[in-house]
């Protein structure tokens, strides 16, 4: 029954992209400012009614209850039952996948009406909704959400990197030592405008002359005239001075935001564009392995 109030995975594949990379890279393209935590989650409340609409219709369209008080309070709640849900994994999200300056706060679920509206709004189109043959359109459906996702993960987790919410401290300049006051991870800049990789070796407790991660694809986090560049990261166990020696002589570190996307851009360039196109590569995988048992032609599974 659960199961049944639920979207299927090409609606979550969709929601996601809105709500995250989308989110993120979209607030800093057209605020143009640091993006923030509240701002960014405000495309998680945007979708609210579409996530709601949509787990009504298929409610309404996959059950026996239709034009009744029973069948349109059935709909609603699966609506409120998807809405909760999608708050929730957002909210997650943002506090620890991708973390940003102020976060969103579990008040968020006061915006939980809107699945509601849109659940009644879903509630009707259910009503003049059939399992129809799809053809091909899962298949199609499925590039285009892939190909929005690679073209997505790069940008996006460039933003993430650049302003998430910092462990601690600030910029220090490389002929300085790093005094970190707890565990954590920092990212190492370059100031000139070459975007090559230095041999970075970082001395200290629990560290002798270990090599720093370099970024697959670094970072650009030019501004005002100044050549920024995050070309590697590195991590400290413990409270205590480091020394970040590189072979090049304009760089300096600074505290990394948690999360993943600063471990994500050490990832091979490749790995990383498919993980952004998972979701759509998820639907084109459901809608194979549908076909595959037993159904002839792809049906409305949304």
């Amino acid at each position: 029954m659960v199961r049944k109030a639920l979207p299927g995975l090409p609606v979550w594949a969709v929601l996601f992209l809105l709500a995250v990379p989308v989110a993120i890279l979209a607030n800093a393209m057209i605020i143009e400012v640091p993006p923030r935590g509240d701002d960014t989650f405000g495309w998680t409340r945007m979708t609210m009614p579409l996530a709601g609409a949509v787990a009504a219709a298929r409610w309404t369209a996959r059950t026996g209850r239709r034009r009744t008080l029973a069948g349109f309070a059935s709909a609603v709640l699966a609506a409120t039952l998807t809405g909760a849900l999608y708050l929730a994994l957002s909210l997650l999200t943002y506090r620890w996948a991708v973390p940003l300056p102020d976060p969103a706060g579990v008040d968020e679920f006061l915006v939980l009406p809107a699945a509601v509206v849109g659940g009644a709004a879903g509630y009707g189109a259910g009503l003049y909704v059939r399992d129809r043959p799809l053809g091909g359109l899962p298949y199609v459906a499925g590039a285009v959400l892939a190909a929005c996702g690679g073209l997505v993960i790069l940008p996006a987790t460039d933003v993430a990197v650049l302003h998430g919410r910092p462990n601690h401290g600030g910029y220090v300049p490389g002929d300085a030592v790093v005094r970190a006051p707890s565990a954590g991870r920092y990212g190492i800049i370059r100031r000139d405008s070459v975007k090559e990789t230095p041999d970075c070796r970082i001395t200290g407790p629990g560290r002798t002359g270990e090599p720093a991660v370099p970024l697959t694809v670094p970072v650009d986090g030019s501004h005002d005239g100044t050549s920024e560049v995050w070309v590697a990261v590195f991590a400290v166990p413990s409270a205590g001075s480091y020394r970040v020696t590189c072979d090049i002589t304009e760089y300096g570190t600074q505290p990394l935001a948690r999360g993943v996307s600063p471990r994500i851009r050490t990832w091979p360039a490749p790995l990383i564009v498919l993980l952004g196109a998972l979701p759509g590569l998820a639907v084109i995988v459901d809608t194979v392995r549908r076909r595959g048992g037993g159904l002839r032609r792809s049906r409305i599974r949304w």
